[in-house]
């Protein structure tokens, strides 16, 4: 019974998936946008920022912050890849905790860590219950 909203800034993408949600019997919810320029406006209980901080971050520094505090989501998950393109580990998942925690560090938030063979996963829950 959960609705799921996704977005990504390519269409062809969302296209996809929106085939894939109707095959299955959902509805196609997912849309074309700039989260970064555009924070979606729909309310939520978990926001799934996956794989997409080290992007927003090259784009704005500050921004994963900024987006998070936009959605006012009172979980937030956040995945990085561990490991390079060429399959090397070069500190990144010490890298990308530390900046997340230095990241959220003046907010009352608790941290799970998950540690997957290429992603670290970092979920994120408001003390106050809401981001």
């Amino acid at each position: 019974g959960a609705r799921y909203v996704a977005l990504d800034i390519a269409q062809d993408r969302v296209d996809f998936l929106n085939r894939y949600l109707s095959l299955a019997g959902h509805e196609p919810l997912a849309r074309c946008q700039d989260a970064l320029s555009d924070a979606p406006a729909d309310g939520t209980d978990v926001a799934l920022l996956l794989k997409m901080s080290p992007t927003l971050e090259r784009q704005e520094t500050g921004a994963t912050l900024r987006l998070i505090g936009e959605l006012n989501a009172p979980h937030v998950v956040v995945s990085y890849a561990v490991k390079s393109l060429g399959g090397r580990e070069k500190g990144m998942l010490e890298s990308y905790e530390t900046h997340f925690r230095e990241l959220i560090s003046d907010r009352e938030w608790s941290i799970d860590k998950l540690v997957f063979p290429t992603e670290l996963v970092l979920v994120a829950a408001s003390r106050s219950g809401r981001g």
